[in-house]
């Protein structure tokens, strides 16, 4: 198994790094000494490789399968890694009102290169496809309801709609010998978005409520600024990350142009001994212009994320289930890492527990307060926990659950997330 993976490792490190790969033993005048990792000791030039069933999901999506492959190259002088590639073909299937069917498919790779070409630039380029049926759209505010009258023909409900699209990617980090580093972001992207006759949506595109219903291809250019101080990218235990960003977008169709301010601010900071770690992001949106109704449910100019609820927002509301021109979302977690890594066959295995409290909001526009988000507070929050699991260095997986009082209309019912990587 061992030297499967390190056959595999060096035949695409060869064709994809500038230079020889270095063997898994450090060479003598080598910069950097092994490091340690629980019971096993990473050489400072290695290959890690996994390749894993893509088994998951959540209460969004339903259960997922397909396969995922990632694997990082290390190198002494290249931080985080030398490269790294991702890559995972699934799709889902849930049962609903209209049975046990397939619901979305996911299609993407993503290559991440600090240096590539030059030293002071780091490129992390994503291509991805995806189709989901159970797409949903409840309309513009904090204060949107359920539509319940009676489905659509094939949607489950009357809030749903179906989403595909096709997205290029590229985020460039440039340093310029300050303390912050430059961001350029680049999307290009063919969106065609299709309506349930008698949805929810398809009522706001007659009404003329929305745009964006039509297909079209959408370029966005974004810039700003990045500030990293995090001690790990993958599992940071210290530091901060702060990313504030602008970009423009324009479409091709229903004159679709629209602009974006983001910020997001991260932070780590250990609480009396590193194994237990409280982690917090703020993230704030906001859009002006002629605004697609699917940006309406996002926000991020960097990494695009859809807010307020979903996997990557406020756990356990349903995705798409707010939305607007502007939106704040804070995620706060606490984890711990309460026993020692163990090793598993050729890898070494940390194991987490983490717990979690997300709030956040939208506006329907920045004349505060109006009747689509009403006159209170009006806060969105979700609380949960789970764990995470971390293969070496570059591979972590989380299971988590979530409650919130818009889960599922209310019902009491949580939110189950089968995610890679860290939330933040």
């Amino acid at each position: 198994m061992a030297r499967l993976r390190t056959f595999v490792a060096s035949l695409l490190a060869t064709v994809l790094t500038a230079g020889p790969v270095l063997a898994d033993d450090a060479k003598p005048g080598d910069d950097a000494a092994p490091v340690p990792v629980g019971a096993k000791v990473l050489k400072p030039n290695r290959n890690e490789l996994i390749i894993v069933p893509a088994l998951g999901g959540n209460t969004d999506i339903g259960v997922q399968f397909g396969a995922a492959t990632s694997i990082a190259h290390f190198r002494p002088g290249f931080k985080p890694y030398r490269w790294r590639m991702d890559a995972v073909a699934a799709m889902s299937v849930k049962d609903d009102v209209r049975g046990l069917r397939a619901v979305q498919q996911y299609h993407g790779v993503r290559f991440d290169v600090p240096q590539a070409i030059w030293p002071w630039l780091r490129a992390d380029m994503r291509l991805n496809f995806l189709r989901a049926i159970d797409y949903e759209w409840y309309g513009i505010g904090n204060r949107t309801g359920l539509d319940n009258r009676p489905p659509p023909q094939d949607a489950a409900n009357a809030n749903q709609y179906v989403t595909e699209n096709v997205r290029l990617r590229g985020l460039f980090r440039i340093q310029v010998g300050l303390p912050f580093e430059i961001a350029i972001a680049t999307n290009l992207r063919y969106e065609f978005p299709t309506l349930y006759p008698g949805s929810t949506l398809a009522d706001d595109a007659a009404a003329h409520r929305i745009i964006g219903n039509e297909p079209g291809f959408l370029e966005t250019l974004g810039g700003g600024i990045f500030i990293d101080r995090r001690d790990n990218e993958f599992v940071p235990t210290k530091g901060f990350f702060y990313q504030l960003g602008v970009s423009e977008t324009l479409g091709t169709q229903q004159d679709i142009r629209f602009g974006e301010v983001s910020v997001a601010l991260q932070h780590y900071a250990p609480l009396f001994t590193p194994n237990v770690v409280f982690a917090s992001r703020m993230i704030g949106s906001w859009k002006f212009g002629n605004i697609p109704f699917y940006e309406l449910q996002t926000g991020g100019v960097f990494d695009p994320l859809i807010l307020v609820g979903g996997n990557r927002g406020i756990r356990g509301i349903p995705q798409g289930r707010y939305g607007g021109p502007l939106k704040l979302v804070n995620n706060n977690e606490l984890r711990v890492t309460p026993i020692p890594r163990f090793n598993v066959l050729d890898w070494s295995v940390r194991v987490g527990m983490l717990g979690y409290f997300d709030a956040g909001r939208v506006f329907s526009n920045y004349a505060y307060p109006t009747a689509k988000d009403g006159h209170e507070i009006g806060l969105k929050y979700s609380v949960g926990g789970g764990f995470f699991f971390q293969w070496d260095e570059a591979t972590v997986f989380r299971v988590e659950a979530a409650y919130s009082p818009d889960t599922l209309g209310g019902r009491g019912i949580p939110s189950f997330y089968f995610e890679n990587g860290m939330l933040f």
